[in-house]
């Protein structure tokens, strides 16, 4: 990835926000019927979120978990053509990607849930949610 191209961690963004859709479907879906019974690891009597094979990479990336916890679950998305290039994320109960972290910069969603401070993270700045409105005038 070109950590100077946005559209680049765009498109990588993108790829955690399916992730994090899968994981949430994941979450909600019975044990019986092979889910997390209403969490991400094992607490609750269903099965541990992992990865799926369709999502370990793609040619922008490579993807892992790296903490699965009941009420949330953080990812690491590495650059294939520059390994010191990476985006974290976790993703909260409610399949939402709650921060960002990016090397140069950290994106916080409003709600400010648990986000990992590191020194290379100086400059945080809150993620903007848009409400869409559908207006019935002509």
């Amino acid at each position: 990835m070109n950590w100077n191209s946005a559209s680049s961690v765009q498109l990588v963004v993108r790829d955690l926000n399916e992730i994090a859709a899968d994981a949430y479907r994941h979450r909600i879906r019975s044990g019986l019927k092979k889910g997390g019974n209403g969490v991400y690891d094992r607490s609750n009597g269903g099965l541990e979120y992992t990865l799926p094979g369709k999502f370990s990479s793609n040619s922008r990336a490579r993807f892992e978990l790296t903490d699965v916890r009941a009420e949330f679950i953080s990812l690491r998305a590495v650059s294939l053509h520059d390994p010191s290039c990476f985006v974290t994320a976790v993703v909260d109960g409610r399949g939402s990607l709650r921060s960002i972290s990016l090397p140069s910069r950290q994106t916080v969603s409003e709600d400010r849930g648990p986000v990992s401070q590191a020194q290379a993270f100086v400059r945080p700045q809150p993620a903007v949610r848009r409400t869409a409105v559908f207006s019935e005038e002509h």
